[in-house]
């Protein structure tokens, strides 16, 4: 018996695992770590920022939700072979709202009464803050969104939030008003589309109107060349790569500036 007991463990201890590691902004394509269960959730954490570029102590590991304590082990979270952990950058922590449990909401709910309590709430917040975030009505609101570094830094933009009738279980629209000189490489700059995970296939019932606003921040100050509307250098100056085709056609063909 204690034989065995011992070639269970030094199996469990030299027995490696893949995780997947994304970024909750979408920004990266998700990567495949292989891991040690007994590795602490620091050294993970390190591992996984560098390979999602991403510094090391501005960011945290999540896990179904729940922020990962970096003294801990993976094994100590249950996390297994396939699991996916999320890396979060720091505006992302502390943006999201407590469980739908806290609302008191419930899904035989009136869905007009589980819209007020959200937008209510998130208000009460937004205030409590004093956030750039000003309500035309409860479906429609204003954000000024400005940067603290980067080349688009110390300019006010205006971005418009449209929140659905599902707006617990469904993103809000976005649609940045405001120009964009130079042009911003994750938003479009006809249609004031914004290219961001949270506001489509990873929207988590627990983002809100905070969570976009810190969100937007960060893509000002971080923007992502390998997933851009139009083709851009290194430097951020764009260049033509539609096979010598002259600049301006298929932007007049499809409607681009």
């Amino acid at each position: 018996m204690f034989l065995d007991w011992v070639v269970d463990w030094a199996r469990d201890w030299v027995t490696k695992m893949k995780i997947i590691i994304k970024t909750t902004l979408g920004l990266a394509t998700p990567v495949d770590l292989e891991v040690d269960p007994h590795e602490k959730i620091s050294v993970v954490k390190e591992r996984a920022a560098t390979a999602q570029v991403v510094e090391p102590g501005k960011a945290k590991l999540s896990h179904k939700n729940e922020i990962l304590d970096e003294n801990k082990t993976l094994k100590d979270y249950g996390i297994k072979d396939g699991d996916t952990l999320e890396l979060l950058p720091d505006h992302m922590t502390g943006a999201s709202l407590p469980p739908l449990s806290f609302l008191e909401y419930s899904p035989g709910q009136n869905a007009n009464t589980a819209f007020a309590k959200r937008v209510s709430y998130e208000s009460k917040i937004i205030r409590s803050q004093r956030l750039p975030i000003i309500p035309k009505d409860p479906k429609h609101w204003v954000m000024t969104i400005r940067a603290n570094k980067g080349k688009w830094r110390g300019r006010d933009y205006i971005v418009h939030v449209r929140l659905p009738d599902r707006y617990l279980f469904v993103p809000p629209k976005v649609e940045w008003k405001s120009p964009m000189s130079p042009k911003h490489p994750n938003i479009f700059p006809r249609t004031g589309w914004v290219c961001l995970n949270i506001l489509e296939r990873d929207w988590r019932s627990d983002y809100s109107l905070i969570t976009i606003y810190k969100s937007l921040i960060w893509l000002l100050e971080n923007p992502n060349y390998e997933h851009r509307e139009v083709s851009y250098r290194n430097d951020g100056t764009r260049r033509n790569t539609r096979n010598n085709m002259p600049r301006g056609f298929f932007d007049f063909l499809w409607g681009r500036s």
